[in-house]
Parts: structure tokens; sequence; C-alpha cells
């Protein structure tokens, strides 16, 4: 993996405030689309700094308001998914030269995996908006809404049985969405003198899974694994 990466912050009057990050990374687990741009940015507004809020500064300590994009990529496969490799084997890629059955002194070669060039990266853009408030000096506030949106995602090809055994390669296919929110409520205080410090969370999080697309053919599906003839799962469009 190389990458290269820029990083800007910047902060007026300690009320506005913006970050942003582009990254430019590669990765040679990919063939001919090795490289990916995933750029990222954050505002901030802290509200409890402007002069209108000053009346306030008695019960409310803090109050910001936040609001963030970003793309990241993943290159989870095998490290040579774009090679198609073959393998020795004395069991399975043996061949006798004089036509015994019994004969196998000559080890052969097979398709141990099928490559694919043309994958690329898969693409992670979540979109999000929170607040963040403290009360009283002790009483702590997080609420953020997001959405995590994942299009071309990596996942092995499937193929027909009669292609034989080897190691399918991974493809780009579908598109997913997660929507949810969190919220973390907290109370942090002293005793004893300062002594003693303790706190408190209350944390609640909800989140919803979507396939949006998985090929260009709305009734395609994939299968998962069998076992005893049976399939249990499988991954089908508008299913979480």
């Amino acid at each position: 993996l190389f990458s290269l990466f820029g990083r800007v912050n910047y902060s007026y009057a300690d009320k506005y405030l913006l970050e942003a990050v582009v990254r430019r990374d590669g990765s040679s687990r990919f063939g001919t689309k090795k490289y990916g741009i995933f750029p990222a940015f954050s505002l901030g507004w802290r509200i409890t700094q402007e002069d209108f809020m000053a009346s306030t500064s008695d019960w409310l300590n803090e109050l910001k308001l936040r609001a963030g994009y970003g793309v990241v990529g993943n290159d989870q496969m095998g490290n040579y998914n774009s090679y198609t490799q073959f393998a020795y084997s004395e069991g399975n890629a043996s061949y006798g030269m004089n036509g015994s059955n019994g004969a196998f002194s000559n080890t052969g070669f097979y398709q141990s995996t099928f490559g694919n060039t043309d994958v690329k990266w898969e693409t992670t853009t979540t979109t999000n908006v929170g607040i963040d408030a403290t009360f009283f000096k002790n009483i702590t506030l997080t609420f953020d809404v997001w959405q995590r949106n994942t299009k071309d995602m990596l996942y092995q090809k499937q193929l027909p049985l009669v292609l034989g055994t080897a190691t399918r390669p991974s493809i780009n296919i579908g598109e997913m969405k997660n929507t949810g929110f969190d919220f973390e409520l907290g109370y942090a205080n002293t005793a004893m003198n300062g002594d003693l410090t303790y706190s408190a969370e209350l944390v609640f999080s909800h989140y919803k899974n979507e396939l949006t697309k998985l090929t260009d053919v709305a009734t395609d599906f994939y299968q998962g694994s069998g076992y005893r003839e049976k399939y249990y799962t499988r991954t089908q469009t508008g299913r979480a």
C-alpha cells in the first residue's frame, strides 16, 4: 500500500472550524486500477462562543454543531487477485507418460486461481450531522445522524462448477446503504475533595442495513454456503 495525503485545519475566532483531507491510495492488490482518491471534510460551529449565547453561560457550557463528509477505500481481498495462477501437485496434476493408470511419476500443473485485472477499489461514502453539548459542567450529550453508502463491493465471483475448483476472483458488485443514529448521555463528577472521580454514560444506537443493488439484473441473488444440501442464506436486492 502506498499513500499520499494532505490536510488543512482552520479555526476562526475559535467558533468556526474546518478540516479537510485528501488521500491518494495505491494498492498492489489491484491490476490496472491501482489508485483511488478519497476526500473528506468536516465543519463545526461552536454556538456558545457567539455573543447572543452569553445569557446561557451559567448552565450551558458548550454547544457545537458538526457536519462531515468522507470517502474511504477498501482493498481487502487476495494479494494476487489480478493474476491467474497455476500450481503443481503430485496427487491432482500428475500424468503417466507411458499410458499406464498406475504410473504417475510426471508431476503436472493445474489452474489454481482465476485472475481479474479490472477489479477496483470498493468505496464507502459517509455523511453525518451531529451535536455536542455540555450542561452544568457535568452533563454531556452527543447525538449523531449518519448515512453510509458503499459501492463496487469486493465479492468473490460465482462461477459454474464445470470450470473446476480454482479459487474464484474478487469482482466489484452492488451498492449498500446503511443509515442510523447514535445517542450518548454522560455524567462526570468528583467526590471526597477530588480524590474520587466517577462517571456514568448511557449509549443508544440504531442502524438499518439495506442492499440497494446487487447486479444490473434486479432479480439476481447470491446464494450462501450450503450445509447438508440446504442453503440458509442468500444476498438479494432490497434485503437487509
